[in-house]
């Protein structure tokens, strides 16, 4: 949400669609929304909030295979 992804990546096209504490699950239950529907040819994915709320890494890993196979099913 407060990451300056033009200033982190100059010279690519950015749509920044963070949302502040979003979880894995969430950035999943709105992916329709916030990834899908803009096509992207690249993403960067970053998401501690999981496992600084007490989730385990095995949680987030997991929830983030999920993420990652919707992804190859819509763009690869």
């Amino acid at each position: 949400m407060f990451w300056e992804t033009a200033n982190s990546f100059p010279g690519y096209p950015i749509t920044n669609r963070g949302f502040g504490g979003a979880s894995l699950p969430e950035v999943i239950h709105y992916y329709d929304d916030v990834i899908k529907k803009h096509n992207p040819s690249m993403m960067v994915i970053y998401c501690d909030i999981d496992v600084e709320n007490g989730k385990s890494p095995e949680f987030s890993v997991n929830a983030f295979k999920e993420l990652i196979n919707r992804v190859e099913q819509d763009f690869l």
